[in-house]
Parts: C-alpha cells; structure tokens; sequence
C-alpha cells in the first residue's frame, strides 16, 4: 500500500513541476508589470478595462494580454485589501 501511494504522490508532485515550468515566463511577464502597474492612480487602473479591450479588439489574443490583464488584478486586489 505504502508503495503505491508513494507511486501516486510522485506522479502528482512531477505534474506539479511540468504545470509550474510551463507557468513561470507568464509569471516573469506578470511580474514585469508590477512597477508599471504600482505607478498608475487608481483612475488609470480603472481604464485598463478599456484598454485591454481595444486590444484585443486590434487582433491581440486573450494569452496576448493575460500578464498585463493579470498583473492590473493584481494591483487592484493589493490596494484594496491592503
């Protein structure tokens, strides 16, 4: 029993790694954003809204504007909670 739980756990932990190895260059953009993002007033984050939109209205993908779009969230969750 012990074995095939071990089996198990390693499975999951080397799945873990492969999820976390394909995520780290979005978390390197996401990051990227941060100073941007910390130097915009909270009217300038407000109109990010429209700004992610027109681009992707201009042909950008949704995983075009995944880091910006996620690190204005972020901003935005830091200052309202503090």
């Amino acid at each position: 029993m012990a074995d095939i739980m071990m089996k198990y756990l390693t499975k999951l932990f080397d799945e873990n790694k492969s999820i976390l190895k394909k995520t780290k260059p979005i978390v390197k953009q996401i990051n990227s954003f941060e100073k941007q993002m910390q130097e915009k007033t909270d009217e300038e984050l407000l109109a990010q809204t429209e700004i992610l939109r027109k681009k992707l209205k201009d042909g950008n993908t949704l995983d075009d504007i995944l880091p910006e779009a996620f690190a204005t969230v972020r901003e935005v969750s830091v200052r309202n909670t503090g």
